[in-house]
């Protein structure tokens, strides 16, 4: 098979050569070879006049006939080295290719059990032991993460029952502190917190505000601030901060309930959009009635290295 196409190369070579004799142009070595055999032929095959003139005739003619032959050999040799040259260059593409199918094959299997493993379904601790789900403003809100911070302090998160824990569009956070916790000074530090990202981010639709309840005994907080992720849309995101102390057989503890929403989108237009739901979403963080807690301290997480 591999000599017929070369057979096949070597003859349409030799009809374009023969093409470009008649039309006196040598643009191949087969075109200059048939030109020079043709002419060699018929140096010596013409008929000679006196001897000294054949000789040089016959000689001059056997040489063009040889050079042709050299020519023609020299292309057949560069026709040859092209064909193997693309053989091994298909070769090598296969070879890239079969590669680059068994990484891809290997890379959906492996992708396929990371996403097992994400999927399934993982038993959050309920340290708070906080009768669930969670009625807000007329939603339900289930426990998906849960963290003993430290001896003291046990933190839990909820979100609607559809919503993307990564990615979440409401948030109900209760962090408990199983000691006395200074309000003011809590406050103070959740205030200047917001306002120096506000500087250091420039986020210019960030504020925050202090309420304080008639009788003293509880604050909150409320503060919306603008992210732009380094992937993915970016967002406002509002947030109520209710600040609670209780004390009980003269036992002291301290409470913040936390309420979140994003909005994905145009920060200015999602900014205004949370800002009008201000009013509304206060009255329910401070009409809620905080869930009562029974605490029982677990294990400590290690951090994370």
């Amino acid at each position: 098979m591999k000599n017929n196409n070369i057979f096949k190369k070597i003859g349409g070579e030799f009809l374009l050569g023969i093409l470009e004799v008649l039309a006196t142009s040598f643009e191949t070595k087969i075109g200059f070879g048939i030109f020079l055999l043709i002419t060699g032929l018929a140096l010596v095959l013409s008929p000679k006049s006196e001897e000294i003139n054949s000789l040089i005739m016959n000689l001059i003619g056997s040489i063009l006939i040889i050079i042709s032959v050299l020519l023609f050999r020299s292309r057949i040799r560069e026709i040859k080295k092209q064909k193997k040259k693309i053989i091994m260059k298909n070769k090598i593409l296969l070879s890239a290719f079969s590669l680059f199918a068994f990484t891809s094959a290997f890379h959906s299997q492996e992708t396929k059990t990371e996403e097992t493993a994400v999927s399934a379904p993982v038993e959050v601790v309920d340290r708070l032991n906080i009768a669930g789900p969670l009625t807000f403003h007329d939603n339900e809100y289930i426990l998906t993460w849960s963290k003993q911070n430290s001896p003291t302090w046990a933190q839990q998160q909820y979100i609607l029952r559809d919503d993307d824990f990564n990615n979440y569009k409401e948030l109900i956070n209760i962090s408990y502190f199983d000691k006395e916790i200074d309000m003011d000074t809590a406050v103070k530090q959740k205030v200047e917190y917001v306002e120096k990202r506000k500087e250091r981010t420039q986020d210019k639709y960030s504020f925050v505000s202090v309420t304080e309840s008639p009788d003293g005994k509880e604050i909150i907080v409320d503060y919306l601030v603008t992210i732009v992720p380094k992937e993915g849309e970016s967002y406002a995101e509002y947030n109520i901060d209710r600040f609670k102390s209780f004390e009980a057989g003269g036992k002291k503890s301290f409470l913040i309930f936390s309420y979140s929403k994003r909005l994905a989108g145009d920060l200015k237009y999602a900014s205004k959009s949370l800002s009008k739901e201000r009013s509304r979403l206060m009255e329910a963080v401070i009409t809620l009635a905080i869930p009562p807690v029974t605490y029982k301290p677990t294990a400590v997480e290690a951090k994370k290295k």
